[in-house]
């Protein structure tokens, strides 16, 4: 009885946040196209992130409005409804907020990868027509982009007094993990046995793109274990806290015995294990 009324009473929540979103958001809409105004992305850069991984084709400033009211309203039922299922969601969102930066410093080093060859195309080009390494360079940090900026940083150490070379190691120092290992060797082995720089640079665009290309398909390839990973540590944790909800009797046995805390320490203890292992088997395909 109490699971049907929960259940019931989400559906209910969610239906109404969504309808209110929604006329929210095509007021909103309305306003902007009286006034001639551009609508602003309000949407943040996670939730279109989720949807591109999601691979749901919906735009995500119109879709924030609906999630946002829709959470809001079934964590406050939750709460009432079932305070251990907001214990988890309040634990699972900690973990969720704690690896954040480390899914931006992936972002970030992904969107630098990638438009890595694209700046070394550039300076082929700048070193073919002519130009010295070091005009070269300066002329690429003038491009948009991750890029562009720690050129702009190489020119400004070697207007401050330091060695082009000194400077280009120190870009390697900052992006370790990174393809700049093979631009700052490549260009120093052509510098010392006198070969040509442009041509060093093109070995390492065209590998750099072979590995780029290698990445997608073994990441494309994984996708499916990865996919079962996730729902083999989410499952139990889910499924404790439902049974849990709906069973008065699991939830005192639970969270009123030692016989239970036991129990919960001991799968969680064996929960983090497996995601450590599958995370391991994973990533040790790259």
């Amino acid at each position: 009885m109490s699971s049907a009324l929960l259940l019931s009473a989400l559906v209910a929540a969610t239906t109404t946040a969504a309808h209110r979103a929604r006329a929210q958001a095509q007021a909103g809409e309305l306003r902007t196209r009286v006034r001639g105004e551009r609508a602003a992305s309000t949407a943040p850069a996670w939730f279109g992130a989720l949807l591109g991984w999601a691979e749901l084709r919906i735009v995500p400033e119109r879709a924030w409005p609906v999630a946002r009211w829709s959470v809001g309203v079934v964590g406050l039922v939750v709460v009432v409804v079932a305070p251990i299922l907001a214990v988890v969601g309040v634990v699972l969102g900690s973990v969720a907020v704690t690896l954040q930066p480390v899914a931006r410093r992936r972002r970030e080093s992904g969107a630098f990868e990638g438009d890595l060859p694209g700046a070394i195309d550039g300076l082929v080009a700048m070193l073919t027509s002519g130009s010295s390494l070091g005009q070269a360079l300066g002329g690429g940090s003038a491009q948009s982009g991750p890029v562009g900026a720690d050129l702009a940083l190489v020119a400004a150490r070697q207007g401050r007094g330091l060695s082009l070379q000194e400077s280009l190691d120190q870009w390697a120092r900052d992006r370790p993990g990174t393809g700049v290992a093979f631009v700052v060797d490549a260009l120093a082995l052509a510098g010392t046995s006198g070969g040509s720089q442009s041509r060093a640079l093109e070995g390492v665009g065209a590998t750099l793109r072979e590995r780029q290309a290698l990445a997608r398909e073994v990441r494309a390839l994984g996708s499916q274990a990865r996919t079962s990973a996730v729902v083999l540590v989410v499952t139990p944790v889910a499924f404790a806290a439902v049974v849990a909800a709906a069973d008065p009797r699991i939830r005192h046995l639970l969270l009123a015995t030692p016989l239970g805390w036991m129990c919960i320490v001991t799968g969680a203890v064996l929960d983090a294990v497996g995601a450590w292992w599958m995370a391991r088997l994973v990533g040790g395909t790259r």
